[in-house]
């Protein structure tokens, strides 16, 4: 069982729980950081808009191929595809986990 699954469970404490999301998340926020892109930004933007390039470019304001792109660049840096249903639920748990701690 993965720390997300555990957590639905009930079985994870809140430092540990942390550790995964910086863990998972962590290369993306620091990407953010020190490029100055907006790799969760996007990320969250994508996978609320379905992983719709169109819906999600509008929301963000930019082209579509720029979300292509990033999300390109965001499989590569986590090493996931968000192709993958097991893959989005970890990182969409992840995401809505981190703005649930940070209280956003």
């Amino acid at each position: 069982m993965n720390t997300i699954d555990a957590t639905l469970a009930g079985g994870v404490s809140s430092e540990r729980l942390g550790r995964q999301i910086e863990h998972l998340l962590g290369p993306l926020a620091a990407a953010d950081e020190t490029s100055g892109t907006e790799y969760l930004r996007t990320l969250t933007a994508y996978l609320k808009c379905d992983r719709h390039l169109g819906r999600t470019a509008a929301r963000l304001h930019v082209h579509a191929n720029t979300v292509r792109y990033r999300v390109m660049r965001i499989e590569e840096i986590l090493s996931m595809d968000l192709k993958d249903v097991d893959h989005r639920f970890r990182i969409d748990a992840a995401l809505r986990l981190m703005t649930t701690a940070h209280g956003s």
